[in-house]
Parts: structure tokens; C-alpha cells; sequence
């Protein structure tokens, strides 16, 4: 090979090593540069060939009050089946519709995958097809957990409440009765109040076996539980059978529209409690109380 060609030759080559370094340093940087994100799905309750719309936010790890992540492919699946995709807004969120075709409770799992400015993550919720005509128990958090201190590191609630408080042990017989309850009759409305996280209550729900059923975390004021129950109510859940709780507004909630509520007090009988409230001392009496 001439001289000058020789040269020139292991100049391109030094110059393509140059290059493809160069290459590497910007890919790395832009992997280190990439956003850890944080993803909320929501939960869902619907009913079998009736078309409900998914919900999910993305949003920037670690910022409170969560900034939202605009611009981004979410992927929706249902019961291990690919859905479709959606684009997250600027707030973050991004919806799907998607049409059930069977009853019963399964995981809705959304994620965020091969994006150049996110990292690769996962978050899941519940969709919940019920039957119109099985009837419907609420089960207020407070009945089914140990009473204990409040935690005093409440923080206020965010999008799809992502805030936490430390959740007690269950009382005895809880999981066990309520099983007992939801196997072969009720579908379970579970209620939390504001200050316990969503994906906290969901995941302690799951840790001490107690039944699929629909999770929902509400503020602490009787207003709000009104609302939710006449909420269900307008969208055609009129079968709600009885509510179980221990709180005072709880009571007065369901017996003001003559749903049976019954309250879990190991004190007995309170007269500040509706006239109509029945009483039980341990699970297996709210079992009764509910089936009688």
C-alpha cells in the first residue's frame, strides 16, 4: 500500500475510534440523565360489556406534590393481556378505555418502557366487574384494623392519595368472616380515610388475605362518605346491603338511609350511635349481624 494511502487510511481509523467514542460518552450521558418516574393507576369499578376508562399518572419520583411527566408512552395491561398505550398529558395522566367482558376482580398493570427520558417502571391498580344484582357490604377500615395511635407524620392527600399512615395489625377473625361473607355472596366496598395511602391499604389488604374487593381512601368528614355512597347509588349500585365500621359518622351515614350498619365496639352500646345501629363484640357477631 502507497505511503500517502497508508496514512490516510489510519487517520480514518483514528478518526471513526474518535467518533464512536464520543458516541458512547453522549448515550452514556443521556442514560444518566434520564428521569426516575413514578407511576399511580387507579382503581376501577365497573360492569361486564360496558366500556370504563383506565387511569394512570406518571409522574417525577421523589418531588412532592408529584410534577408530572408529560409526553410519555404508557402501556395498559389487564389480567396479563396488552391493552393498548396512551400519551401522558402535561399533568402526568394518561387514559385508556377498555371494554370487560368478564366478571370478577383483576390487576390492571401499567408501564413505562424503552423511554429515552424515563427509566423503566411499573405500578398496578384493580379493576373491579361486578354483578349488578349481588349486593354490596362497605367495610370501614377502622373495623377491620387494631386500634392504635395515629400516626403524627400525616402528609396531606396527593393524586390517587399516594400519602401514607402506619396501619395496624387486623383484628382477629376479620380476613377469616369476611371470606366467609364475599365467597359466594357479597362483593366488598373497603373505605379508608384520608392519611392512609391507596397502595399502602392495597398492599396491606393483600399481606393479611383479606378478599379482593374495591379499595377507596376518603377524607375524614361525614360529607364525603355521603357523597360516596350516593355516588354509587346514581350509577345504578343501589343493592349496597349493610355497612361495617366502628366510627360515629359511619353509623349515622348508612342508618339515615336505612341500610343496615352494624359497628364493632368491644365497650358495648353507645347512645351517641342511630337508634338502628347494631352491635358486635367480635367478627363472627358482625358475620351474623350481616347475614341475618
Amino acid at each position: 500500500m502507497p505511503v500517502m494511502l497508508r496514512r490516510l487510511f489510519l487517520q480514518g481509523a483514528k478518526l471513526l475510534v474518535v467518533c464512536l467514542w464520543a458516541g458512547g460518552l453522549v448515550l452514556d450521558a443521556q442514560a444518566a440523565e434520564k428521569a426516575k418516574g413514578s407511576i399511580a393507576v387507579g382503581d376501577i369499578l365497573g360492569k361486564t360489556r360496558q366500556e370504563v376508562r383506565l387511569e394512570a399518572r406518571l409522574t417525577k419520583a421523589g418531588v412532592l406534590g408529584g410534577a408530572g411527566l408529560g409526553g410519555e408512552q404508557l402501556e395498559f395491561w389487564v389480567g396479563g393481556i396488552r391493552v393498548g398505550t396512551a400519551m401522558t398529558g402535561g399533568d402526568g395522566r394518561a387514559f385508556r378505555s377498555f371494554t370487560p367482558t368478564m366478571r370478577g376482580n383483576q390487576v390492571v398493570r401499567v408501564r413505562v418502557v424503552g423511554s429515552p427520558r424515563v427509566e423503566d417502571t411499573e405500578a398496578t391498580g384493580n379493576l373491579a366487574i361486578w354483578e349488578h344484582r349481588r349486593p354490596i357490604i362497605f367495610v370501614e377500615l377502622a373495623a377491620l384494623s387494631q386500634q392504635g395511635p395515629r400516626s403524627p407524620d400525616l402528609i396531606p392527600a396527593l393524586p390517587f392519595q399516594l400519602g401514607g399512615q402506619s396501619l395496624q395489625p387486623p383484628v382477629a377473625g376479620a380476613s377469616k368472616n369476611l371470606d366467609q361473607l364475599t365467597k359466594y355472596y357479597f362483593n366488598v366496598v373497603y373505605l379508608a380515610r384520608a392519611g392512609v395511602g391507596l397502595e399502602p391499604l392495597r398492599n396491606w389488604l393483600k399481606e393479611h388475605e383479606f378478599p379482593p374487593g374495591f379499595p377507596m381512601v376518603i377524607k375524614e368528614d361525614k360529607g364525603d362518605l355521603d357523597q360516596t355512597i350516593e355516588d354509587f347509588q346514581e350509577k345504578g349500585w343501589d343493592n349496597i346491603k349493610a355497612g361495617i365500621g366502628r366510627t360515629r359518622e359511619f353509623a349515622q351515614a348508612f342508618a339515615e338511609r336505612r341500610i343496615k350498619v352494624i359497628i364493632l365496639s368491644e365497650s358495648g352500646k353507645d347512645r351517641n350511635y342511630p337508634r338502628k345501629t347494631r352491635w358486635a363484640t367480635d367478627w363472627v357477631e358482625v358475620r351474623r349481624n350481616v347475614q341475618g
